[in-house]
């Protein structure tokens, strides 16, 4: 089997990218499936990916953006799946999506559509969505199998009609070796750490602003992510809380600063199901979340951290206040993060069930 995976951002290594580096690679070291990665842009991602000795090709005028470099992505992707003759075409993300899709028509080649939360989920535009909707609406009827991340997301796909056949494949990670801290209720100052790009689908906002209640000398926010810090980094002097936030930016070690830390944080104005919280479960990290998209199928309420409602700061203050005064519970949140993880999310599972999804298409 030949699967050409298309992915439109190769300079970050988000959710997505995470994903379809863990699936290549576990495809070829499982199951000996013949790989290829197609990326718009080149960077941390693409430069791991040519670590591991993956074929990498580089299509520059494929952009996140709606442009007329689209009409030469469109032919250079077509141009390559004649080339390769791959038998199926994996595509991620919604761009990459459109793109892989229409490219391959017309050819033997079979169309995945993975959705890593979908362009018309809550928190879009109601006039973005529509159009998104409409976009994928036509699509699913040229595509032959749509791995949806989360059930929830599957839910919003047949409410707005897509056709296609649809599975749930939640995302999945390695396990990695990782540092136990036992001597978190002795501690007086509490390692917080949100590990998330900075762009409108994420709420900083909400979270600095929930911080900036609670007494400094009791906790210390680390924030990990690419993109355009600048309003954030100001809004942190403006609340007189920036000399208690690190902002690390992006970085190949997020493990190591996962592993040196208390509770993880994601607040975010929505979601698909989330990478970043399955990184945290796996460092033994207790939760705390919005409520959006796929993230209660990760962090029960209660159990391994604590939900909350979007754009709510008083809530997110009122939690955080709530796990720094009761050091006691976090061990046990802690073992329940950690045991989700092992019963539920290790990579192996993520790996069977593409695999499995593949040799279905092509039957």
């Amino acid at each position: 089997m030949k699967v050409l995976f298309l992915i439109t951002r190769g300079d970050e290594l988000g959710g997505a990218q995470t994903h379809v580096k863990d699936v290549i690679l576990g495809l070829i070291n499982k199951y000996n499936i013949e790989c290829y990665l197609a990326c718009g842009t080149k960077g941390i991602f693409t430069d791991i990916m040519e670590e591991n000795n993956i074929n990498v090709i580089h299509i520059d005028s494929m952009k996140r953006e709606i442009c007329f470099g689209d009409i030469i992505a469109l032919k250079k992707l077509n141009d390559i799946i004649k080339d390769i003759n791959p038998d199926i075409i994996s595509c991620h993300s919604s761009k990459a999506g459109v793109l892989g899709r229409l490219a391959s028509l017309g050819t033997r080649t079979k169309k995945v559509f993975t959705a890593h939360g979908w362009a018309f989920t809550e928190g879009i535009s109601p006039k973005k969505a529509a159009i998104y909707k409409k976009i994928e609406l036509l699509l699913s009827y040229i595509t032959d199998a749509t791995i949806n991340v989360s059930y929830y997301d599957k839910k919003l796909a047949l409410k707005a009609g897509l056709k296609s056949q649809h599975y749930v494949i939640h995302n999945c990670i390695p396990d990695v070796h990782y540092e136990k801290n036992n001597g978190i209720a002795n501690k007086t100052v509490l390692e917080f750490i949100m590990v998330a790009r900075f762009c409108a689908q994420k709420d900083h906002e909400t979270l600095l602003k929930a911080f900036s209640n609670i007494d400094k000398e009791k906790w210390r926010l680390t924030l990990i992510g690419g993109g355009d810090s600048k309003s954030i980094k100001e809004l942190a002097k403006k609340l007189n809380i920036d000399n208690n936030i690190n902002f690390v930016g992006q970085t190949k070690n997020v493990v190591d600063f996962l592993n040196h830390s208390d509770v993880f944080l994601l607040i975010s104005n929505w979601e698909g199901f989330p990478i970043s919280i399955l990184e945290a479960m796996r460092s033994s990290l207790p939760i705390i979340a919005t409520d959006v998209g796929g993230v209660s199928e990760a962090v029960k309420h209660g159990y391994n951290g604590f939900l909350i409602n979007k754009g709510n700061v008083a809530e997110l203050e009122e939690t955080i206040i709530k796990i720094i005064e009761s050091y006691s519970s976090l061990k046990i949140l802690s073992q329940n993060s950690r045991k989700t993880y092992c019963e539920r999310f290790k990579v192996d599972k993520m790996i069977d069930l593409y695999a499995s999804i593949f040799d279905e298409v092509l039957k």
